[in-house]
């Protein structure tokens, strides 16, 4: 793609706002709440507990 291609979409874009609001919203919102989900994945499930010796499957062991 040739500069003044990209060019050209930018300001076809910036004529179209509320196309532009519709396709970026969503786009937004969809890349936020993924890296938000892989945070809480990451911290609940794969980052092991602070605890020494602790184990996830509830058994005690005496």
């Amino acid at each position: 793609m040739s500069m003044l291609t990209q060019l050209r979409s930018l300001r076809s874009l910036l004529r179209a706002r509320p196309f532009t609001v519709v396709v970026l919203a969503p786009l937004g919102s969809g890349i936020g709440s993924a890296a938000v989900g892989f945070r809480l994945l990451d911290a609940i499930l794969l980052r092991p507990l602070p605890f020494p010796g602790t184990r996830i499957d509830g058994s005690e062991s005496r």
